[in-house]
């Protein structure tokens, strides 16, 4: 089987003139750790790789899937072997990109010395896991370049959406202080800047209209007046949040924009430590959240209660705001503990303004259905995430928002105990082996035991589900054609500031 698509990517065909703008300005709130796609973690951080990076895939203008430095693509031996032709494409400094581009690179992620926290998303490859893990050499990792235009891949086994991941950051070719994407990187100014220019090697570059991108560090408050002056192109979702408090007037001046996000808010209990590692203590915590009330009265932007953990289903797995149920697995819970209440919460999150104001809410609401004293403690982020890899915490903040759109996704978050994802404690042996399972079944097979994965999840609840959330931000009027991802990716490969207009 062949997959092929000529002609790739979509040119603008909108009527209005365009013209290179200098810079389009975009807050990422804070200093991004790395340019280094294979070790991106935030949704900045993947913009940026997105940016200056190309792989084998990516999506279109319209959030079609695409070739990108993949030419034509072949599907041999049932799905377990990809034969990937690549276009004759350039690094920025003008050397050729070849298949031995990403074999390196990919070798070079699953070393087992190279932090990446993403290197989980190449264990579909032949042997990866365990190159990863120390068991066997790089060498013996399932890809080759047959010659400086053709790379073979070998999978475990057949992965129904591996053209999706081959679009994500940890696929994409890298070397050092050179770039394959849209734009190359012209000046970094720590904590205050990142100016990204148009590659002119870029394969399509004639599709590429900004002559740059302006990444500024400000806070939210900030970032709003600059909006307000027109020295700010972007403000908010995905890339750093509206305040709450300006949400309702936004709305009324009809600013505010909203697109979906395939994304679950959580917060995770450390399943390791008492009385936490007790299931119906998990569930009356998860049970009493009245999730309606917190959406309604707090985040204001037509979010979804989360009564399940993946937002591709409509399946409710436990009512909303359960007083009664989970008053009820609290007594059974401390009855089984042999103890008379449940000792001080102390809830974990980071030091900001959604968050703050989630856990006041939530910790009222504790309070008021079950009689529980909850502590507040907020971080910077880097000792959060710190914290959170060490399981120093009794219940913390989290989320998830999807790398692609299968909902395994979500699933293999919690898939094992050690994994960088999960950090809760927390492992089920039927999960992972039906997980494991899954993606050799039919569809319709798979979709079931995908199902059966979120209720054994749901029934044990090392998560309580929140929300599932919505990008909600503000864009110049004149600024077009940027396209923004319901996985939180923003794209200004084909965007355009319209002539003329103010």
């Amino acid at each position: 089987m062949k997959w092929r698509l000529l002609g790739c990517l979509l040119l603008l065909t909108s009527c209005q003139p365009k013209e290179q703008q200098k810079l389009v300005t975009v807050n990422i709130a804070s200093e991004p750790s790395t340019l280094d796609p294979r070790k991106t973690r935030s949704l900045s951080e993947r913009t940026l790789a997105c940016m200056l990076f190309e792989g084998i895939m990516r999506t279109d203008a319209k959030g079609a899937l695409m070739t990108a430095l993949g030419e034509e693509i072949e599907v041999l031996d049932h799905g377990t072997c990809y034969l990937i032709h690549l276009k004759k494409a350039l690094w920025s400094n003008g050397e050729p990109i070849t298949a031995n581009d990403f074999v390196r690179t990919w070798k070079e992620s699953l070393d087992p010395v190279f932090p990446s926290s993403n290197a989980y998303q190449l264990f579909c490859i032949k042997h990866a896991k365990d190159i990863k893990l120390g068991k066997c050499s790089v060498d013996e990792l399932g890809v080759i370049a047959r010659d400086e235009q053709t790379l073979e891949i070998h999978l475990e086994h057949p992965v129904p959406y591996f053209l999706e991941l081959l679009a994500l950051p940890i696929f994409f070719p890298v070397q050092d202080k050179v770039y394959s994407g849209p734009f190359s990187l012209q000046s970094r100014q720590d904590s205050e800047e990142i100016v990204l220019v148009k590659n002119e090697h870029y394969w399509n570059k004639d599709a590429v209209h900004l002559a740059g991108l302006s990444f500024i560090m400000v806070s939210e408050e900030t970032e709003l007046k600059l909006f307000e002056r027109g020295e700010l192109d972007l403000a908010g979702s995905p890339l750093s949040v509206i305040p709450l408090g300006k949400i309702p007037e936004l709305n009324e001046r009809g600013l505010l924009r909203t697109a979906p996000m395939l994304s679950t808010f959580f917060y995770r209990i450390n399943t390791e430590i008492a009385p936490y590692q007790h299931i119906a203590i998990r569930k009356a915590l998860a049970y009493a959240i009245d999730r309606q009330a917190l959406i309604d009265h707090v985040l204001q932007g037509k979010q979804t209660a989360a009564l399940r953990f993946m937002p591709t289903t409509s399946m409710a797995f436990f009512q909303d705001g359960d007083v009664v149920q989970a008053k009820k697995l609290l007594e059974q819970g401390l009855q089984e503990l042999h103890c008379t209440e449940l000792p001080p919460i102390t809830l974990l999150y980071l030091l900001d303004e959604k968050s703050h104001l989630i856990a006041q809410v939530i910790q009222q609401q504790w309070k008021d259905s079950l009689g529980i004293d909850v502590h507040l403690e907020s971080c910077e982020p880097k000792v959060y995430y710190q914290r959170i890899r060490n399981q120093e915490y009794q219940i913390a903040a989290g989320s998830w928002i999807g790398d692609h759109s299968d909902p395994e996704n979500f699933l293999e978050v919690f898939k094992y105990k050690d994994a960088s994802t999960n950090n809760t404690g927390w492992t089920n042996t039927l999960y992972t082996e039906l997980l494991d399972a899954s993606d050799t079944l039919p569809m319709i097979k798979r979709n079931e035991v995908l199902h059966q994965c979120e209720a054994l999840l749901l029934q044990e609840m090392p998560i309580i589900p929140l929300y599932h959330g919505k990008s909600l931000y503000v864009q110049n009027d004149r600024l077009h054609d940027v396209v923004l991802s319901p996985l939180g990716h923003l794209d200004f490969t084909w965007a355009y500031i319209e002539e003329g207009k103010k």
